[in-house]
């Protein structure tokens, strides 16, 4: 569960999306400066949850409406964590994710998502079963799942099916990550099946955003997000 509350204020400098900057505000949350390098991922996404809420990114964040027809069966967009080392290390600002999202990559949807999802993170929620039955009896519109292709540790060294998994929630999907790390020469991503796992997100009824988050250490950041796409976008194409 996110925490609830007031978020800090966010003091601008800059006329536009492309100049603004972020100046140091203190964080109760965490009782210290928020643009602190973030330690972990959720603390990465708190982040970036407030900032989207603070300015009000209505163009950038990703609709929860199908895809219509005639469109592809899915739609790509990209998670802010495939550059987390580039924004950990000061080389690219929160601000201009959507900016390098839509020149760089063609891609103009990211993932800054208003509902509340849970996303296999880790434990009991890497639990398919487990968290597709709190779903079930949470039982809300506006609450769902976000399946990850590769969080499935369940702690005590063992993993959950991935497969199984993912179409266990799949069901509740309010979006779906399509976590990368390393490709062969054929463009595969090494870890997952992707014709398996796209088909199974396909023949749960999902036609709406699938969003890249790489995590490879082996391609530069940007050459990751390319390769994923690319895989994305030739599995969509056999699938279709």
């Amino acid at each position: 569960m996110r925490r609830t509350g007031n978020a800090p204020a966010l003091r601008l400098t800059g006329t536009s999306r492309d100049t603004a900057r972020i100046h140091r505000a203190w964080d109760p949350y965490r009782g210290k400066e928020y643009d602190d390098p973030p330690i972990e991922r959720r603390e990465f996404l708190e982040q970036s949850a407030r900032l989207a809420a603070g300015l009000a990114l209505a163009s950038c964040v990703r609709p929860q409406t199908s895809i219509t027809s005639g469109d592809p069966w899915f739609q790509i967009s990209l998670a802010e964590w495939s550059f987390h080392k580039a924004i950990f290390a000061r080389q690219m600002d929160h601000l201009d994710f959507a900016k390098v999202a839509k020149t760089d990559f063609g891609i103009s949807a990211v993932e800054y998502v208003m509902a509340v999802i849970v996303e296999n993170h880790g434990g009991l929620s890497s639990n398919g079963q487990w968290l597709a039955g709190v779903m079930k009896k949470v039982n809300l519109p506006n609450c769902g799942t976000l399946p990850d292709f590769g969080n499935f540790d369940i702690g005590g060294g063992q993993q959950y099916d991935r497969y199984k998994g993912v179409g266990e929630l799949m069901p509740f999907a309010k979006a779906v990550s399509a976590k990368s790390h390393d490709f062969d020469d054929a463009g595969n991503e090494t870890r997952t099946d992707y014709r398996r796992m796209m088909k199974i997100v396909k023949d749960a009824g999902y036609r709406s955003f699938v969003g890249i988050e790489y995590e490879g250490d082996k391609l530069a950041e940007g050459d990751g997000v390319r390769a994923t796409k690319a895989l994305l976008e030739k599995v969509r194409a056999e699938l279709a």
